[in-house]
């Protein structure tokens, strides 16, 4: 459903003799009895013979979405070189507008809108896009619109339908009615429709007007507990009805692509007032993240993808039956409890950690090595990864002041982070002082009126705003002080890659002796050890850190909530976050347990503390695997 312009997918499971039909769309997938097919096969045939008698929308496809002509797709072509030089000439860069041109997806006509705001757009490959098969499935597109000869945002998602949720079309509705400053100008927005009858339906039948259907997903109808279900069947959750919309903007820039560190403050501190005026109105925005702050060169910076926002003024109805946002940008408070309501103050902290970790990749610095922990820490939850908590590494950092040691080469922005850092760590603390249990309570409470004014100083005064206008009033900024990613993916190792290399070696030891009719069991010799120690054939291989950040995540539906924690995710710096809902897989889990300084080793040496470190300095043990190995290549050797 990724790849190509489909609502929902039908699927044959086949193990042996046995055999299922599956139905996947975006809200689950619907299991038939499996059946033998050698004794049954009729029920194959029926079902094969049934398939190619649907038509396209009734065999899943999208019918607002048909494949574009080789002339439409060189306009796309053309359209996107066209934006790359332009970006160039500006100074800025713009590949990720590239993957578009990945021959491996087909380029697609779509149809947006219906009646007189129809209008086509010309589609390739997404710059963004949630790899899953339940939950929102965001995708985003760099589309080129024929009719104004440009290329602009094409975010494809599906929506939560619950009653009393607000849709991203009703909030920027409620913001642009209200005149917040710093959001997107959007084009088009609403939900995915399509005929009810085709026009030749409709002529047959002696109509002229069309009637219109929303697509909406169909699986969550089959979900909910019959009255004779099983205790444990009536226990499950049902699932959530999901409705196809599309919004349609001007094409903005990440925040990687600015000339310079002055400009990605500017951004940033607009996404910041943004918050403020947007909480006036009573509303939060709940996942400031670097994905959802972009540039556009007219207007400096703005706040993207309101998708996940609140209104505020009705508590009785909740929206999500988890935890929003992106996880390196959450508050500290939201970390450590999953269940606290979401305030301004937390979209507030999410804006200065979008600056820090931004600042860290791509503002000029001599700053060797960070612990990034700080953004990827994750304390696993019992049931579910709604109970995943974290926040203490952030706490730290703020607690021993590292911020202080951190030092760029742009003066100013320094000053703005240490100054930003030294403002959230003082309202932490005197939340910290008037939550704490009576065991943790150190000396004295603070009165209840220096914690209000302090949250007044947060909210009404927009303190953290007038950091960001006094550090633009410096002029002493640079130029050109935005460098390539200075913390790159590469630089991820593979921990187990000496085993796997001798692996590799006994299977081709044990390949030569069969081909020379020696009498070899090449299952035992490539079954290694155990299997309570072998790990599962399709596991990726672990990994520790370098010098690299971790990836972000999203917290999103429940459907993928326990995917593994060894999965690279991507990273929040590599794509215009749609807010996709992505199956939400856990950061890599390196939980330190050193009590030496954030940002060194155990022998307070000034490197990255690597994943064994963390461990409690344990370093990795060879493993029974490797052990199991070489026996088995010694026996071979003595039977030469």
């Amino acid at each position: 459903m990724s790849c190509q312009q489909r609502c929902f997918v039908f699927i044959i499971q086949i193990c042996g003799k046995r055999a299922r039909l599956l139905r996947w769309d975006r809200s689950g997938c619907t299991v038939s009895e499996y059946f033998d097919f050698h004794e049954n096969p009729q029920h194959l045939a029926a079902f094969f013979y049934g398939f190619c008698n649907l038509n396209p929308k009734q065999q899943g496809y999208d019918t607002t979405a048909k494949l574009a002509t080789a002339q439409q797709e060189k306009a796309l072509h053309e359209a996107i070189d066209r934006f790359v030089q332009d970006s160039k000439k500006e100074g800025r860069k713009a590949s990720f507008v590239k993957k578009s041109l990945d021959k491996d997806y087909l380029p697609y006509q779509v149809t947006v809108g219906t009646g007189e705001k129809e209008f086509k757009l010309i589609i390739g490959k997404p710059f963004f896009e949630a790899r899953c098969a339940c939950g929102r499935g965001t995708r985003v597109y760099a589309a080129y619109d024929p009719k104004r000869k440009k290329l602009v945002s094409l975010k494809d998602s599906w929506r939560n339908n619950k009653e009393g949720v607000q849709s991203e079309k009703d909030i920027y509705q409620h913001l642009c009615d209200s005149h917040i400053p710093h959001i997107a100008d959007n084009i088009f927005i609403d939900d995915v429709k399509y005929p009810l009858k085709t026009p030749r339906e409709l002529k047959a039948r002696g109509q002229e007007s069309l009637e219109y259907v929303t697509q909406r997903t169909w699986t969550q109808e089959l979900s909910r507990p019959a009255p004779d279900a099983p205790e444990w069947r009536k226990g499950c959750r049902p699932l959530r009805e999901l409705v196809h919309c599309r919004l349609v903007q001007p094409l903005s820039l990440p925040l990687r692509s600015a000339k310079n560190s002055k400009e990605i403050v500017t951004a940033v501190r607009n996404a910041v007032e943004c918050v403020y005026k947007a909480w006036i109105v009573q509303t939060y925005h709940r996942d400031v993240s670097s994905g959802n702050i972009l540039i556009d060169p007219r207007k400096g910076g703005f706040l993207n993808d309101w998708d996940h926002a609140k209104r505020y003024g009705d508590d009785s109805v909740q929206t999500q039956d988890f935890r929003t946002g992106t996880w390196q940008f959450i508050s500290i408070a939201l970390l450590d409890e999953p269940h606290k309501p979401h305030n301004v103050q937390d979209d507030l902290e999410s804006a200065y950690w979008v600056l820090l970790y931004v600042s860290l990749h791509f503002a000029k610095h001599s700053i060797d090595d960070f612990d990034w922990l700080v953004f990827d820490e994750v304390k696993p939850g019992k049931e579910c990864s709604v109970e995943d908590r974290g926040g203490s590494e952030k706490d730290a950092f703020l607690r021993k002041q590292v911020f202080r040691t951190l030092k760029w080469d742009c003066k100013p922005l320094t000053d703005l982070l240490e100054q930003l850092g030294d403002l959230f760590w003082d309202y932490r603390y005197l939340n910290y002082l008037n939550t704490a249990p009576p065991g943790r309570q150190n000396g004295n409470l603070v009165r209840n009126q220096e914690l209000e004014l302090a949250d007044r100083q947060m909210r009404e005064e927009q303190r953290v705003l007038s950091l960001f206008d006094e550090a633009l009033k410096q002029p002493n900024w640079l130029e050109d002080d935005v460098v390539a990613d200075q913390f790159p993916r590469s630089d991820y190792v593979e921990e187990d890659e000496e085993d796997e290399g001798e692996e590799k070696e006994v299977e081709e030891e044990a390949r030569d002796k069969v081909n020379d009719n020696l009498d070899v069991n090449m299952q035992n010799l490539t079954v290694s050890g155990p299997a309570d120690s072998r790990q599962p054939e399709n596991d990726p291989p672990r990994i520790r850190r370098s010098s690299r950040p971790p990836a972000t995540r999203k917290i999103a539906t429940r459907a993928n909530t326990r995917s593994s924690s060894k999965r690279a995710m991507p990273d929040p710096v590599d794509a215009q976050d749609a807010n996709a809902e992505a199956g939400p897989s856990r950061p890599v889990k390196r939980a330190r347990t050193s009590k030496k300084p954030i940002g060194t080793s155990d022998s307070g040496s000034s490197r990255p503390v690597t994943r064994s470190q963390s461990r409690g300095g344990l370093s990795r043990q060879p493993s029974r695997q490797s052990a199991r190995l070489r026996q088995q290549r010694s026996k071979m050797s003595s039977r030469q």
